[in-house]
């Protein structure tokens, strides 16, 4: 069994060295890849999300990613359309809904 302080070290790594970095964000990113990152088999690495956030890596980085572009919302005056490419969803309109599931505001919305 792990000590209480090695499970927050582990969970620390995890969440800050596979999708910390905002730059993260913007780029395409697989399980397989988060894993690697911090020297976990994808399994494992879904496990500790689970336990430790109650998410999967994917709906992790999802959150992640709808937070940085409610930022970019809210200070810059980029093209929504941009945005949402630019945090990986494949669409404005996929964005959209993804946005607003989280937020209860579409982006547009949320911009005002």
């Amino acid at each position: 069994h792990r000590k209480k302080g090695a499970n927050f070290m582990l969970k620390n790594e995890v969440f800050g060295r596979s999708v910390g970095g905002k730059s993260h964000l913007t780029e395409p990113l697989t399980l397989k890849e988060i894993a690697a990152s911090v020297h976990l088999s994808p399994r494992e690495c879904q496990r500790i999300f689970k336990a430790y956030l109650h998410q999967t890596p994917m709906e992790y980085l999802q959150w992640r990613r709808i937070l940085a572009a409610a930022d970019d919302l809210r200070n810059t005056n980029e093209e929504i359309m941009s945005i949402a490419l630019n945090y990986q969803f494949s669409s404005p309109g996929y964005f959209s809904k993804r946005f607003k599931g989280y937020t209860g505001l579409t982006p547009t919305e949320y911009r005002r």
